[in-house]
């Protein structure tokens, strides 16, 4: 089972969260041709837009989103529901294996990296995006450097991913209020002391662990308590619905005429090789239904 886990520090403004993906992280990724490298950097992408969208307690979907030149085209990591995953990484084709070596964010080859959070009723909030500069030390201090700046909130991450187990740390250092302003030397001392001692954990640790038994022995020193954990899945939001969408952008003719030649017209789901067939019929009636809804 993927979890999840919450922990705070006693007497501080100073928060963490612990996700560890191997089933989610398969199911995720196993309709992905990508590299052992590609693949390990959209497991790094699922673990931190888990960490986001349960840090911000938000009730739609969260994505992180990237596109650029190097060896990796486009990558995209969503979290939906607050426990769902889904991601998919695309080769760039026009980028050879032998053209250097590529690891982590440098996959990319970008400079930005996209977070959008897409409420699930338009009566919560209104969509948001905000830009993340990729850092070439890779995506965990790409989206520390973002909450800093952006958000105003000390956060930092660590994310690994390996032979098949994803997993994230995060810590985030929350605003103090005007009776505890006078503390925040202490804070920052402690916020440090923290990060350092996250810093230390290894890829095995994170990932093979329990995570109290992580939390235990990286913050011993730190009086701290660990909730109960929230399961994380794969799931994919792709339906007949937004397939016919994709139909409708194909336009009638060329949809009509794919269909003379292959006999259906097929819209597969990039996310979970989902397969969505129509026939000419069904073609007729997607149109004819877009054009009842114009007028």
């Amino acid at each position: 089972m993927d979890l999840l886990h919450q922990f705070v520090f006693s007497n501080t403004p100073i928060r963490g969260r612990i996700v560890q993906l191997t089933r989610s992280y398969a199911e995720a990724v196993q309709y992905q041709d990508l590299t052992v490298e590609g693949l390990n950097l959209l497991g790094e992408a699922l673990a931190a837009v888990s960490l986001v969208a349960d840090s911000l307690k938000f009730d739609g979907s969260v994505t992180l989103q990237a596109q650029g030149q190097g060896k990796i085209s486009k990558l995209v990591a969503e979290c939906h529901g607050g426990n769902f995953i889904r991601g998919l990484a695309i080769d760039n084709e026009k980028v050879k294996s032998s053209e250097g070596e590529s690891v982590g964010i440098s996959l990319i080859s970008g400079n930005q990296l996209a977070i959008s959070l897409l409420p699930k009723s338009d009566k919560q909030m209104q969509p948001y995006q905000g830009i993340i500069e990729l850092k070439k030390e890779g995506l965990a201090q790409s989206l520390s450097s973002y909450f800093k700046s952006s958000e105003q909130l000390l956060t930092s991450f660590v994310l690994t991913c390996s032979n098949g187990k994803s997993a994230g740390l995060f810590l985030q250092k929350l605003p103090t209020n005007e009776d505890t302003s006078s503390l925040n030397d202490d804070f920052d001392d402690t916020w440090n002391t923290l990060n350092i001692l996250a810093g230390t954990v290894t890829h095995d640790e994170l990932t093979s662990l329990s995570a109290p038994e992580v939390v235990r022995r990286l913050f011993h020193e730190h009086q701290h308590r660990i909730f109960e954990p929230k399961e994380i899945k794969f799931g994919c939001r792709c339906s007949s619905e937004k397939s016919q969408d994709a139909v409708i952008l194909v336009g009638y003719k060329e949809a009509i005429q794919i269909i003379e030649e292959e006999g259906t017209l097929s819209v597969d789901c990039s996310f979970c090789n989902k397969r969505y067939e129509y026939d000419r019929e069904q073609i007729t009636k997607i149109f004819a239904r877009k054009a009842d809804i114009s007028h």
